[in-house]
């Protein structure tokens, strides 16, 4: 399938001769976020929650527990943002964000545990995710971005030095990003911007008990709390 963009405003599509089948839903949330990031905006591949009118971003590589730590914290009074792909506007104030798709894509088990207004299984999700529509969302149209949960091995403290690089390396679809016009631009802006993020490392969320999870999601209540500490 060819993909064009016109202007940032429109997509094209052509399917070649021998396609047949449905587009994923998961596409079009990317054909969006390209096309936002066109725009001048910054996907992340991240999840991100509000609390009091300030967001959080949940990052880390692909298995670390981003959305099982985002459903957590929904549990204990946390609003949803967006889940697996946050995209944020830098301005003059620096780094806000818009709300995301709607649903977000759990384990049967977990989504179980989660107040949703609608929950189904994801058609041809070969890993078994269910797609649910949380309850608890945010209201706000953009918030500012108060900090990041960077979840992994590490939980050695992050210098503002350090905090640039590991916002870039959270960029949704590095590599077609960098293929757009306005990249060395949005470069410019998370070295210029990103060294302000409050960032924590925080331990990979791993399989564990409800009473784990629920544990280490209040424990990443208390990392967020260290953010907004003088």
């Amino acid at each position: 399938m060819v993909f064009d963009m016109v202007g940032g405003v429109r997509i094209q599509y052509f399917p070649g001769p021998g396609w047949t089948g449905e587009l994923p839903a998961s596409l079009f949330g990317t054909v969006a976020a390209l096309t936002l990031a066109w725009r001048g905006a910054l996907p992340l591949h991240a999840c991100a929650i509000e609390l009091d009118g300030d967001a959080f971003l949940i990052a880390g590589r692909s298995g670390s527990g981003k959305s099982v730590l985002t459903a957590d914290l929904l549990s204990l009074g946390a609003r949803f943002v967006s889940d697996d792909l946050s995209v944020l506007h830098i301005g003059a104030n620096g780094l806000s964000i818009y709300p995301g798709r709607t649903t977000m894509r759990l384990d049967p088990a977990l989504a179980d545990e989660i107040e949703a207004l609608e929950r189904q299984p994801v058609k041809g999700d070969a890993r078994g995710k269910w797609q649910l529509r949380p309850l608890g969302r945010t209201a706000h149209q953009s918030m500012p971005i108060a900090g990041m949960l960077l979840l992994g091995e590490s939980t050695a403290p992050v210098t503002p030095v350090e905090r640039p690089g590991l916002l870039l390396q959270q960029l949704f679809r590095p590599k077609w990003l960098a293929a757009f016009p306005n990249h060395r631009t949005r470069l410019a802006q998370i070295l210029r911007h990103g060294g302000s993020l409050p960032i924590i490392r925080f331990p990979a969320i791993c399989a564990a008990t409800v009473r784990d999870r629920r544990q280490r999601a209040a424990d990443a209540l208390e990392a967020i709390a260290l953010i907004h500490r003088p």
